[in-house]
């Protein structure tokens, strides 16, 4: 069986309006989640895992990103924020949130992107 495994959600903290990559990622990922920490959608051998993580993670990790690493995160930031909610349509979810994720955030630097797992 396939999986793909997605750190769809970079960060849990709660949203103090200050408009920081995090804080809308956190924003977006409660839209998405809900109070789930995970969001699966499985088709024949294909299964699509969305993992929400742990939201210390988002604003310790931001210090380790630069500039290029901060516009993908705000441009995975908006790219969730449009993506339905899991409890709704698990299907469409984890396929937008897998199209975020491939889209966006593979150019991480690896200093960046190391901090997020």
């Amino acid at each position: 069986m396939t999986k793909l495994l997605l750190s769809a959600a970079l960060c849990v903290a709660a949203f103090s309006g200050c408009g920081s990559v995090c804080d809308r990622l956190n924003a977006a990922n409660t839209k998405v989640f809900g109070s789930a920490s995970t969001c699966v959608y499985m088709e024949g051998s294909l299964t699509i895992t969305a993992t929400r993580l742990d939201g210390a993670k988002c604003d310790m990790a931001l210090s380790k990103c630069n500039a290029s690493d901060n516009k993908a995160l705000e441009n995975y930031a908006s790219c969730i924020e449009k993506a339905p909610s899991c409890a709704s349509n698990a299907k469409d979810a984890s396929e937008a949130l897998a199209a975020c994720a491939l889209t966006t955030v593979v150019g991480l630097s690896g200093e960046c992107a190391s901090n997020f797992k």
